[in-house]
């Protein structure tokens, strides 16, 4: 699996957090809505950037909704990210039925 590389925050700015995130971000990286691992391409339509902690927060919300477990309370933008990724992977399954 390739990782992309990161970005620095140098007029970036984290989709999950905006520009309230205080402190503000060492970087942001860019993350997979329809992850990788579950075949997402890595095309524009599929990458949004994200701070670490967004990051982080938005593959364990991905984890735990692929697991069938209850969705702790979290950021609204986490959530959405993470709920667009558990859509996409459900999709791609379907299809592939």
């Amino acid at each position: 699996m390739s990782h992309e590389p990161h970005l620095t925050v140098a007029g970036n700015q984290c989709v999950v957090h905006g520009k309230t995130h205080r402190p503000d971000p060492l970087r942001t990286v860019r993350h997979h809505i329809w992850p990788q691992e579950y075949g997402g391409p890595t095309v524009p339509d599929n990458l949004v950037l994200v701070c670490d902690t967004g990051h982080y927060n938005i593959h364990t919300l991905l984890d735990l909704m692929l697991a069938g477990r209850g969705v702790p309370t979290a950021h609204r933008n986490e959530l959405k990210y993470a709920r667009q990724g558990y859509l996409a992977i459900q999709k791609a399954k379907e299809a592939q039925a």
